[in-house]
This record gives structure tokens, C-alpha cells and sequence, in this order.
């Protein structure tokens, strides 16, 4: 197999057109690929597809200088079609194509493989996209070859903490918009300290590409490592960390709590965690650290259907952590989920008082989507074909519940949007925290897509 001295790395486009998305989220798993790459001897450009507008058949025009293309079909909160792929693929005959990081049921490989790819990469593809580049890349665990060489559920979950820094030099990373409830100060970068998390919530995109069974968890020491490489070479002052489950490992949270608050300049952050991870200890730890805002996944004001996603909080566990964050000065970001199996006009309602009884700093409205077929969720519903692609995200399939349909659900979804949002209370608080113009920038930025919720 010949080297790769060239390689074009790709996300493909939202869809067919090449639509124009400019994301919320930083391509972080794309970033780790490249730095693989080029770690092991390639010269790496990255082309957003979505981001820039790039319809397939321009995507092979740009990579006749380079000697190969990989393909990243699953990006971080992006869930794509596999059509996009597979035309871009298409477009690329006679091509070196791999694609990487494919989901787990691999039921779309025989059509990757017969649009032209070269390899298909099951899970973390870090080390075999190196492998690739040197050419010595061979079939295995995790790793098929055209010609059928290789295991096809197999999978290489990479060590985090021994892989290259994300290459955001090969990005140019102010382009995408993180929401403005996700940082405090700019520039803002991502941060994983950890891949895939032990819980097996059902309605979670995570699984597309992490099982709950592959948690792979990083040192303090290297995570606050990257906080300062990105601190030196990029100037950030501002880090989200994009774990599903911040805080798995206790010990470690508190160690990187520790080391982020010794280090010079310190950046401010935010997390995502589960309302039983955290407790008074670890949010005084974490406020100290420079946390100025957690995300909780409270998910439904329905306990019934809490529980039946598998998620094992309560409300309480809920009630509990927000108080502690208010008392601890950290913002909270409530996140649910409207449209789950079991769903209806009432349960909806129901979600909004509990966001106002929360009374969080912001929160945010998810429409389901179901990226599994699960058997639990089709006896409750049914999954739309299309894929919802919006000015800031590709979303999945729409899922609708019994009972209701994608006009009701559309209304549900945006009155607890205005019911949270246009509450005079909340609204008077929100413009007396007014402190500087960056906090006019966010809440700006704020409104433009609060309108675009409730239009």
C-alpha cells in the first residue's frame, strides 16, 4: 500500500446541494484525525463541505492535487445522511478514499465500498488513518479493505491521552458559532476529557459512534495540558468541554479542578454533567476552576418518560443540583427534549413549568430524533425520513409520537421556547446582569436564535 504525502480530509455537505450550514459545534473529531494524519507524515488541508457550501461533484474538482481523501461521515452533534457521503465518494472515482469513524451497525458498508471507498474505519480512527498515511495500514479489528479483508464489527478505541492535540491551525475555528449560552469569553475552543459515556440513555446521538460500553477517559494532566496549549498557540480564553458526561470519573474532575485553577492566564468554562454526578464539593471545586455554566440533561417534565429513556434521574437529583449551581455562581443551562415516545400536548406543558420552576440561567428545547430504529420508539411513533437541516445544525431523522403530529409538535416546541424566554421576570433579570458589551454580543446573538425557535 503507497504512502500518502498529500491528503484532503472532508465533512461531507448537509445535503446534495451543498447547502451553506454554519455549525454550532467545532468539528472536534475531524481535528483529531487530521493531527493523526499529519503526525504521521502528511501534508492535511480540511474542507468543510457544510461550512462552506461545497456540493459533491465540486469536492473531486478540489482534490485532484492531493493523493487521497478521507472522509468524516459523523461529526460531533452532526448527524448526516449517509447519502452525502456516499455522493461524495461517487464523485470521487479513481480516488483514495477512506472513510473514517463509520457508526456502529455498519449496515451502510457494502454501499461505501461500492461507491469506491478503499477503507472503512469502524470507531476511533485515529491510529488507522496514520497507519494509512505510512502505508502500512492492514486489515483488522475495526478496519476493512475493499475485497471484504478485515472484521466488520470489530473496533480500536483510541488512548486520548496519547493522541496529538486537535489540529485547529488546519481550521479556521472563529468561523463556527458555538450558542451563546456555551461561553462566556471569546475566542472559545472544545475540549474532550473523555469519549462515549457509561450511560446508555436511548434518545442520545452519541452512540452513532460511541457506545456506552467504549468510555474512554483522559488524565487531569493531559487535559490541562491542552487547556494550555490552546491558551499559548491559539489565545483562547474560553473552553467548552465537550464530553457527553463531564465528571464520569470524580477523582479526576477534581484533579483537573485543581490544576485549572493553578494555571496562568486561567480561561473560564463550561460542561455538560448529570444531575447525580455533582454534589456541593465538586461545584465549589469547579466554580474555583474558572465553570461558569453547567448543562443538565433533565430531558422531560415527565417523570414516566424520564425513566423510560433509561436515563435514571430524577427530578429532585434535578432540583437539587440547580440550587447548588445558583449558590455557587455558575450558570445553568437546562436541556430537554420535546417529541419522546410517549409524548403529548400535556406532558409538553409539563416540561415547561418544570424549566420555569428550575429557573435556569437559559434553557434549551431539542426536538427528538431517533437515529437507531429502536423498537421501543417505532411502537410509539414513527421516524420521518428527511433530515431537518437548519442555519446551525443537521439535526437527523424527525421523530414524531403517537398521538401527535410535526405541526403539533412544532407548536409544543416553540411555546416552551417563548414560554421560558418571554417571561417578564425572567426577562428583566437577564438585561440587569448587563454588564459589558460582550454580554450585549451574547445576548444578541441570543435573540437572533430565540426568533428563530418561536418563527
Amino acid at each position: 500500500m503507497p504512502t500518502i504525502r498529500r491528503l484532503l480530509v472532508v465533512l461531507p455537505p448537509a445535503d446534495l446541494a451543498g447547502r451553506r450550514v454554519v455549525h454550532s459545534h467545532h468539528p472536534i473529531l475531524t481535528a483529531y484525525q487530521a493531527a493523526s494524519a499529519e503526525a504521521a507524515g502528511a501534508e492535511v488541508r480540511v474542507l468543510d463541505c457544510a461550512l462552506d457550501g461545497v456540493e459533491p461533484a465540486l469536492v473531486a474538482t478540489l482534490a485532484r492535487e492531493f493523493d487521497a481523501v478521507a472522509i468524516h461521515p459523523f461529526e460531533y452533534r452532526r448527524e448526516l445522511p449517509i447519502d452525502t457521503t456516499l455522493a461524495v465518494i461517487g464523485a470521487l472515482r479513481g480516488q483514495r478514499v477512506a472513510v473514517l469513524n463509520v457508526g456502529l451497525g455498519a449496515q451502510e458498508e457494502g454501499k461505501l465500498f461500492d461507491a469506491g471507498a478503499e477503507v472503512v474505519v469502524h470507531g476511533d480512527s485515529e491510529r488507522p488513518l496514520g497507519d494509512w498515511v505510512r502505508g502500512t495500514l492492514a486489515p483488522g479489528d475495526g478496519v476493512r479493505l475493499g475485497g471484504g479483508l478485515g472484521t466488520a464489527r470489530g473496533r480500536r478505541e483510541s488512548d486520548l491521552s496519547s493522541l496529538p492535540f486537535p489540529a485547529w491551525h488546519l481550521f479556521s475555528p472563529g468561523r463556527y458559532r458555538p450558542s451563546p449560552h456555551r461561553w462566556r469569553r471569546l475566542p472559545t475552543f472544545p475540549v474532550l476529557g473523555a469519549r462515549s459515556c457509561p450511560y446508555a440513555c436511548d434518545f442520545c446521538p452519541q452512540s452513532i459512534f460511541h457506545s456506552s460500553g467504549t468510555f474512554s477517559p483522559r488524565t487531569a494532566a493531559s487535559i490541562a495540558a491542552e487547556v494550555e496549549h490552546l491558551v499559548s498557540r491559539h489565545g483562547a480564553r474560553d473552553i467548552e468541554f465537550y464530553d457527553p458526561t463531564w465528571g464520569v470519573q470524580r477523582e479526576v474532575a477534581l484533579e483537573l479542578c485543581d490544576r485549572l485553577s493553578r494555571q496562568s492566564p486561567r480561561v473560564t468554562w463550561s460542561c455538560l454533567v448529570r444531575a447525580d454526578l455533582v454534589d456541593d464539593t465538586l461545584l465549589a471545586a469547579m466554580s474555583r476552576a474558572g465553570c461558569h455554566g453547567i448543562l443538565v440533561g433533565v430531558e422531560s417534565g415527565s417523570e414516566a418518560m424520564l425513566r423510560a429513556t433509561g436515563k435514571k434521574v430524577d427530578h429532585a437529583q434535578v432540583r437539587a443540583t440547580f440550587a447548588l449551581a445558583r449558590r455557587h455562581g455558575i450558570d445553568t443551562i437546562a436541556s430537554f427534549i420535546v417529541g419522546l415516545p410517549g409524548e403529548t400536548p400535556s406532558s409538553a406543558q409539563a416540561t415547561l413549568r418544570l424549566a420555569c420552576e428550575l429557573d435556569a440561567t437559559y434553557a434549551q428545547f431539542h426536538l427528538a430524533r431517533d437515529h437507531f430504529g429502536r423498537e421501543r420508539w417505532l411502537s410509539r411513533g414513527h421516524t420521518e425520513e428527511g433530515w431537518d437541516v437548519g442555519g446551525y445544525s443537521i439535526s437527523g431523522r424527525a421523530y414524531v409520537p403517537a398521538g401527535m403530529d410535526r405541526p403539533a409538535l412544532a407548536r409544543a416546541h416553540r411555546a416552551c421556547y417563548a414560554g421560558f424566554y418571554l417571561r417578564p421576570g425572567y426577562i428583566f433579570r437577564r438585561v440587569s446582569a448587563l454588564r459589558d458589551p460582550i454580554e450585549l454580543r451574547r445576548l444578541g446573538a441570543g435573540l437572533r436564535m430565540l426568533a428563530g425557535a418561536v418563527s
